[in-house]
């Protein structure tokens, strides 16, 4: 005689799709693998590139292509049932917008070759991040919002320790005045990447609300320093508009309980910001800092390559060049460049339903949804942010912090938004 199946309540399910109850018992395993090879292999790559001289995108295209083969394998391995959202599908489908631009401007073979083989591998990561990913996520019998920001706060941190160990061999550091760059005559990782992973280690460190406090102290430590050593202006600007979004969602969330909090977490945080700039104001880190924020030619450059960019623009303004890979240190001034007014309107559009969602997982969603939502405004507003001073967007192939995004958007839209606490548990 069979043994009845107990009673499970609708509360009790697990994880994020109501109704399945059956989980292969290698899952984890698999998510493990996959998340391991998203977040720590491509790192690898990228540091690897740097140190061997191989091509960044012959490394970065291999290991996007062992990631598709394994997530492949892993979906079917996971039995991911989840349905596919029309938002997973426009996001895929974002590579479409540096189509016609391409086939206007009317490129020989040999760049032919190389767009089609660029917009290819575009395809496989947006393909990848806004489906394939997200759908074994979901199958995870632990938050997959907890296990992304987790992954992305240990992979930044690992990130700036190497940046910062590299920095230190070569004599920059917070008691030298001398930036890294090439008027050094180091071979050197570049500041602005290294400042784009000081503001990831800072600022994931406040949204991995789950994680290590040890860890998530030592990330802001070691992110606010490597920003400081980079003397990045972009990056600084990021961390503190970051913090200051953040803090505003804390309040909005929960004012009893955060408001006094942030009083404490102000004041500590306002004493050791005029310790390090007025008593050390003397250290050459912080001389250097203000002859770059003083500097008559603030943009460094930038806006003579602007110029010529939007001339080139004006030959083709609805469509623009295609993706060419082209890289200007303004993220909406090269998608003008590539995909013309059309383009850029389409991204902006997709860009910004992916914010409101966020905000409405986070004002009507249970507290793992609460994160979710902060978790997307914030690192939108920074990509945003960054995206004036740098060629830096969701639609990167190589960004820790963009690839992180977008998986978190797709299970934004895999999540129904509602008012109960029925979907997500609160625990990991």
């Amino acid at each position: 005689m069979d043994t009845p199946s107990p009673r499970v309540s609708k509360f009790q399910v697990t994880p994020y799709i109501k109704g399945e109850l059956s989980r292969p018992k290698n899952v984890s395993k698999v998510l493990t693998i996959v998340l391991f090879i998203l977040f720590i292999v491509m790192e690898v790559a990228n540091f690897s590139a740097f140190y061997t001289g191989i091509a960044k995108p012959t490394q970065v295209g291999a290991i996007w292509a062992l990631l598709a083969c394994f997530a492949l394998y892993a979906e079917n391995a996971v039995n991911a049932r989840s349905k596919i959202h029309p938002f997973q599908l426009v996001g895929a489908l974002l590579f479409l917008i540096g189509i016609p631009g391409l086939v206007l401007s009317n490129p020989g073979l040999q760049q032919t070759l190389f767009y089609v083989v660029y917009i290819f591998a575009m395809a496989l990561r947006l393909v990848l991040v806004f489906i394939i990913l997200p759908r074994i996520m979901m199958r995870s019998e632990k938050s997959p919002i907890h296990l992304i920001l987790n992954w992305m706060l240990f992979a930044s941190f690992i990130a700036c320790l190497v940046v910062i160990y590299d920095y230190t061999t070569l004599g920059f550091n917070i008691f030298n005045s001398a930036r890294p760059g090439p008027g050094t005559g180091a071979k050197w990782i570049n500041p602005n990447l290294a400042g784009f992973y000081a503001t990831f280690a800072f600022y994931t460190a406040f949204l991995a609300e789950r994680a290590k406090p040890i860890l998530r102290l030592s990330s802001i430590s070691v992110g606010f320093y490597l920003a400081m050593v980079s003397q990045s202006r972009n990056a600084l600007f990021v961390i503190a508009f970051s913090t200051i979004i953040y803090v505003a969602l804390l309040i909005l969330e929960n004012p009893k309980k955060y408001s006094m909090r942030i009083v404490g977490w102000g004041t500590t945080g306002l004493v050791l910001l005029f310790t390090i700039f007025v008593v050390f104001k003397d250290l050459p880190m912080i001389q250097g800092l203000s002859r770059r924020f003083s500097s008559e030619d603030f943009t460094t450059g930038r806006d003579d390559y602007a110029v010529v960019a939007l001339e080139i623009w004006r030959s083709s303004p609805l469509f623009g060049q295609g993706f060419t890979g082209i890289q200007i240190d303004n993220a909406y001034i090269t998608f003008m460049l590539e995909t013309g007014i059309v383009g850029l309107i389409i991204y902006l559009a997709v860009f910004g339903a992916i914010l409101y969602n966020g905000w409405r997982h986070f004002l009507q969603g249970n507290q793992t949804e609460k994160i979710l939502g902060k978790a997307i405004i914030v690192m939108g507003i920074a990509i945003f942010i960054r995206g004036f001073a740098e060629n830096v967007s969701f639609m990167m192939i190589t960004d820790l912090q963009s690839n992180a995004f977008c998986i978190l958007a797709a299970i934004s839209f895999l999540i129904p938004i509602r008012r109960t606490n029925t979907i997500l548990p609160s625990s990991t």
